[in-house]
């Protein structure tokens, strides 16, 4: 299992890969959580709104919303990055680390238990998420706690 090491920004990842003797390798989140908290900046700015909130609200009653787990809200994205079964978890009102609480760790840890039983189910062998969050020094009321 490869060892990940963050930096304290968060822009940057080191990957030990057993797999190369070791090697370190060094790849690049910035664009995700850029492209997240930018992308949810703008809505709120151009909209008044959060956008993590409205798709929340929209989503709850239709086909792409999965279930809800102790504050913790899990859908299948409109346009999936990698395949149809990458499931996403929207922590609303919460942007960061620091802010989540048991109840809401514990939605995150049951929802991530269903969505593995589920792959389990179908035979798949591996599964990569990131948990996507805003600065721990401040609250944004336009970004809301993604695990992807």
């Amino acid at each position: 299992m490869p060892l990940i090491t963050f930096e304290r920004t968060v822009k940057h990842a080191r990957i030990l890969n057993p797999l190369k003797r070791f090697q370190e390798d060094t790849v690049t989140f910035e664009y995700r959580t850029d492209s997240l908290t930018g992308k949810s900046r703008d809505y709120h700015e151009s909209n008044k709104s959060n956008y993590w909130s409205n798709l929340i609200a929209r989503e709850r009653e239709g086909a792409r919303h999965l279930f809800e787990s102790k504050g913790v809200e899990w859908l299948v994205p409109f346009a999936p990055l990698r395949s149809l079964n990458e499931p996403q978890a929207v922590v609303e009102g919460k942007s960061n680390l620091l802010e989540l609480n048991d109840r809401e760790w514990l939605g995150l840890a049951e929802g991530l238990s269903r969505i593995l039983r589920f792959f389990h189910g179908r035979e798949y062998v591996s599964f990569n998420a990131v948990l996507v969050l805003g600065p721990m020094d401040e609250h944004l009321n336009y970004f809301d706690v993604n695990l992807r």
